[in-house]
C-alpha cells in the first residue's frame, strides 16, 4: 500500500462587478471577456487569465441577476467557480 500524501484542494466562488441593465432598452450587453475582473475570497480581484496563470481551474461560470429598485432595471453579474488541486 502506498501512503497518500495529498493536500486538500481549494475552491472559491468569485463574482464580477454588478452592471445595471435597463430592460426597457432591450436585452443589453454584459459580456464575459478576458478583462472581466472577478472578486475572489482570499485571492483578491483578478481576471480569468490571471487566475489561470496562478494555477486556478475554471469549473463553471453563470450569469446571475436580481431586481433593482427600478422595475425596468436588473442587476447582472457573473459568478465563477474556481478550483485548485
Amino acid at each position: 500500500m502506498v501512503p497518500f500524501a495529498g493536500v486538500a484542494g481549494q475552491a472559491h466562488v468569485c463574482h464580477s462587478t454588478t452592471v445595471k441593465i435597463d430592460l426597457s432598452k432591450g436585452p443589453g450587453s454584459h459580456e464575459l471577456s478576458d478583462s472581466t475582473v472577478f472578486n475572489c475570497p482570499d485571492i483578491g480581484s483578478k481576471t480569468i487569465p490571471a487566475l489561470a496563470q496562478d494555477g486556478w481551474k475554471m469549473v463553471s461560470v453563470t450569469e446571475q441577476g436580481g431586481p433593482d429598485d427600478d422595475p425596468d432595471v436588473t442587476n447582472l453579474y457573473f459568478e465563477l467557480l474556481i478550483q485548485k488541486d
